[in-house]
């Protein structure tokens, strides 16, 4: 057995409520069931646990051209799992708010997460395998990648 975590899907609303769980017990835990939306954080102590992961991370660093006449921030949403990415600071970016610069840190589900775009441009380098454009401004991250705004 293990610790399995259910983590509903965000779809595109950026206003989920997400909280600390401190899991010392195997089993399935839901944060609907904690009356949130999902878990920002989740600390695991289980005596004797162990074995393999559904989760991973993956870094994805923002670049572009620092403009007044171009924009300087990506608004995202990032999914599949209900935690926020982390920046390069170490604290999460619940606002969805990426910067041309910065470098943030995606949880990946069993090797993927989704993130859509709300509003800006983002392009995809040439040669970048790890993010591909998925359907409806919403790209799926694979591994560590870079992307534009532009």
């Amino acid at each position: 057995m293990g610790v399995r975590v259910v983590f509903p899907d965000m779809g595109k609303d950026p206003s989920v409520q997400l909280i600390e769980k401190t899991i010392t017990e195997n089993g399935t835990y839901d944060a609907l069931t904690d009356g949130a939306n999902g878990y920002s954080k989740v600390n695991v102590n289980v005596e004797g646990g162990g074995g393999s992961s559904d989760f991973s991370t993956a870094e994805v660093t923002v670049t572009g051209v620092l403009s007044p006449d171009l924009p300087t921030t990506l608004e995202v949403n990032v999914a599949t799992v209900a935690i926020p990415p982390i920046a390069d600071d170490g604290s999460s970016v619940p606002s969805g708010v990426w910067i041309i610069g910065q470098t943030y840190k995606v949880i990946l589900s069993k090797g993927k997460a989704r993130l859509y775009v709300v509003r800006g441009t983002l392009t995809i380098p040439s040669g970048e395998t790890n993010i591909t454009y998925d359907s409806d401004d919403v790209y799926l991250i694979t591994g560590d990648c870079t992307i534009t705004i532009s």
